[in-house]
């Protein structure tokens, strides 16, 4: 149906709309000179005809539908049909020129016909050109794409000026996943005349990798480049509808404004072309909606394999593949690496406050401090001794002392420690530091975590130095472990999965390194992975729970209590966070609400291993069995029974001295914090009383949160046996339902000198 629109709101006596009006089709009325026909972007993005309807979806501060009753469209943003022209044209000028054989930037530029434009245009394409670099052989499809727009826009003198934006896009795409990254961006726009106060000049400005054109173009990719955005969520539509061309970026808070143009609104038109057109050159697929859907290019990129496969396995290509490989086996196995430069330190003013506080962040989700600061040390100064089955290692010194800190590395150097595991010096790190899972951080969390540590107070303090036996002691043997154990890639979301599955994904498997402590490990150190992933392990003489398993089992956890312990360190069913998993729930207190939504999202998620069930025990003895049994026998159980009401009655008595008076359900008042029931805590269901002979031993003195109050230890009040006592009769009273733990006081002097060593 044809279309009535309005350049200017009518005025008031002319508000009624007139029956010729009515008759034609809907009336589109906008305070803003529109000179628009019907949206080119939108016919573009549908399969089929448009639909003979009144009604049309315009995405601008809110969702605006047309009213059916008055054929009338209510007011739409000029940015958004703007947007969408550009997104539509610029396409097929890229389809066209390779539909002629051209090349598409050549082709577009010459038959852009204004002069300003067109000079705009070719310094921005030089630009790009001259900041080219060599792609890495990454195994990633790479593409560059160009754009340009024209918007017509009112200055202050109410004249009428033509403003010029142009872009220029890289991005990376992984075949596998469809997972789009851009890369670079080389930005340019033109305002001339646009404040007639400052001259009629021409002020042409060209941006390289600005962090804010990054960051608007990466907003393009969709849900799948979401999962390292530390900000909330957007809220979605109300009505759960998304215009597809709807993209103009949003406002930064420093944007240029001349008279009533938002100039930074016109500067980034193009982004969403570029972007487009550049997925096309890397890939040969067209995508007609933004944000851009990687598993949409998933798809495409794999039909296309499939139609290859049969020319690639007859040509040479597989004998350069082979020979990449065997350069990159023998890159990795290479145990000797050269040491980075030293240089002056990075200006942290280079740092904008926004990405020190991404970098803080990252460092919290990460729990930098917990493993890098001493007790009674200086934060993130090192010398935190770390026990492990080979030996004890002790943390370095991360603040930006130049001396003995990291002062003097280079990003190159942090980010290869981070990725490889591998000192500026070149020396092997031990894969007790977590490079492992910190690989796994993006390139713009990995650049804002340095900025936030050299942003930092420095500290001169020198850690004793790590002395393991042999042969653990040979640090280039690290490299053949590294090739057996690592993947150096950072993480790549899953697209069949969502925004907030992948960001807890993210969370868990990279900066949070939750497998270092909950995953059980091999002969070698290394985590298991497979079903074995987060299938609990140790940490520190403590175990570290499955995290697999969590929202099954006959103790299973909901999202909610889950939340909530990570949130505050305390679950009424469950217990309170002890040990090495305090320090954890100070850095998750950092952390928004909606990260912490995502973590419990993809934990919960998790399919684990089924719990084996313990060996049933054999059937008690009935009053006829014991009268024929051997006389002996009768006399060994009879004592046996007799040890363990003596030993359950001595654990009562210190329970009641020692427990009761916090613990005891329904009696007094809740003295200090919390009051934990012990019926319901974890560590007394659990297969070993480790946990619980930790918390008798050491008490909790540094608790996740203030509120929950401090447990004192009885590590110099009880002995072995007295803790082998209360131990039993615990587990006798709040967990009936469960196997009684064996009485081994050998497990609990080992617990007992662990904790006098650290």
């Amino acid at each position: 149906r044809p279309v009535c629109v309005a350049s200017r709101p009518p005025l008031p006596a002319t508000l009624a709309l007139r029956a010729a009006d009515l008759a034609a089709g809907p009336v589109l009325c906008s305070p803003q000179p529109w000179a628009m026909r019907p949206s080119l972007a939108r016919l573009l993005a549908r399969s089929g005809p448009a639909p003979a309807s009144g009604h049309a979806t315009v995405l601008g501060d809110g969702p605006v539908r047309a009213q059916a009753s008055s054929h009338a469209l209510l007011h739409a943003s000029v940015d958004e049909l703007n947007a969408a022209q550009v997104f539509a044209g610029e396409s097929l000028w890229h389809e066209r020129a390779l539909a002629a054989g051209e090349d598409p930037v050549d082709w577009r530029l010459r038959h852009l016909a204004d002069a300003r434009g067109r000079e705009l245009a070719r310094q921005v394409v030089e630009q790009a050109a001259m900041d080219d670099a060599a792609a890495p052989r990454d195994g990633l499809l790479r593409g560059s794409g160009f754009a340009t727009a024209q918007v017509r826009c009112e200055a202050e003198d109410g004249s009428e000026r033509m403003v010029w934006s142009a872009w220029v896009a890289e991005v990376a795409i992984q075949p596998a996943t469809g997972a789009i990254e851009v890369t670079r961006v080389v930005a340019g726009h033109d305002s001339q005349d646009l404040r007639p106060a400052q001259g009629a000049t021409t002020r042409l400005a060209i941006t390289r990798q600005q962090p804010e054109r990054l960051a608007e173009a990466r907003r393009l990719i969709g849900a799948p480049a979401a999962f390292d955005d530390w900000r909330a969520a957007t809220p979605a539509a109300a009505n759960g509808a998304t215009d597809a061309l709807a993209m103009a970026a949003p406002t930064p808070p420093d944007v240029v404004r001349a008279g009533r143009l938002d100039l930074d609104g016109v500067a980034t038109l193009p982004a969403a072309a570029a972007i487009a057109n550049a997925i096309a050159d890397a890939t040969g697929v067209r995508l007609r909606q933004a944000p851009f859907d990687a598993g949409q290019l998933r798809l495409a990129l794999a039909d296309r394999r499939a139609a290859r496969r049969g020319a690639l396995r007859r040509g040479w290509g597989w004998l350069a593949a082979g020979a990449a490989s065997v350069a990159t086996l023998a890159t990795a196995l290479w145990p000797l690496k050269p040491a980075l430069p030293l240089t002056a330190g990075p200006d942290p003013s280079l740092y904008s406050a926004q990405a020190i506080e991404r970098g803080r962040l990252v460092a919290a989700a990460g729990d930098c401090v917990a493993c890098h600061t001493a007790p009674g040390g200086a934060r993130n100064a090192g010398g935190l001794a770390l026990e492990t089955p080979f030996g004890t290692i002790y943390s370095t010194n991360i603040t930006p002392d130049p001396r003995t800190g990291i002062g003097r590395w280079s990003f190159a150097a942090f980010e290869r420690a981070m990725r490889q595991g591998v000192h500026q010096d070149g020396r092997q790190l031990y894969p007790a530091f977590p490079y492992t899972a910190y690989a796994k951080l993006s390139d713009a969390d990995m650049q804002a975590l340095y900025g936030y540590l050299m942003s930092q107070p420095a500290v001169a303090a020198t850690p004793p130095r790590t002395e393991l036996g042999f042969p653990f002691n040979l640090r280039p043997l690290l490299a053949g472990w590294n090739l057996l154990f690592h993947d150096p890639k950072p993480f790549t979301p899953d697209p069949s999965q969502d925004a907030q599955w992948n960001r807890g994904a993210y969370l868990v498997e990279g900066a949070g390194h939750c497998a270092a402590c909950h995953s059980p490990r091999n002969a070698l150190g290394a985590q298991k992975g497979g079903l074995d992933y987060l299938a609990g392990g140790q940490a520190e003489g403590w175990n570290a729970p499955a995290l697999n398993q969590l929202a099954s089992g006959e103790r299973a956890w909901s999202g909610e209590e889950l939340y909530q312990y990570l949130r505050t360190g305390y679950s009424p069913r469950h217990g309170v966070a002890a040990g090495p998993m305090a320090p954890v729930i100070h850095g998750l207190a950092e952390l928004p609400d909606s990260d912490l939504r995502a973590i419990v999202t993809y934990l919960t998620a998790l399919p684990g291993r089924a719990r084996a069930m313990p060996a049933e025990a054999p059937p008690r003895p009935t009053a006829a069995a014991t009268s024929t049994a051997p006389a002996s026998a009768a006399t060994a159980s009879a004592a046996a029974s007799e040890a363990i009401t003596l030993r359950r009655a001595s654990g009562e008595r210190i329970y009641q001295n020692a427990c009761a008076v916090c613990h005891e359900p329904g009696s007094g008042p809740t003295l200090f914090g919390a009051k934990p029931l012990l019926a319901q805590n974890t560590n007394l269901h659990a297969a070993s009383p480790d946990n619980l002979i930790q918390v008798i031993l050491n008490g909790i003195q540094a608790p996740a949160d203030d509120a929950l109050g401090y447990m004192p230890g009885f590590g110099n009040s009880l002995d072995d046996r007295q803790i082998g006592d209360l131990i039993d009769y615990l587990r006798a009273r709040f967990a009936p339902e469960e196997e009684a733990w064996p009485v081994d006081t050998t497990t609990i002097g080992r617990l007992r000198q662990h904790a006098q060593q650290q």
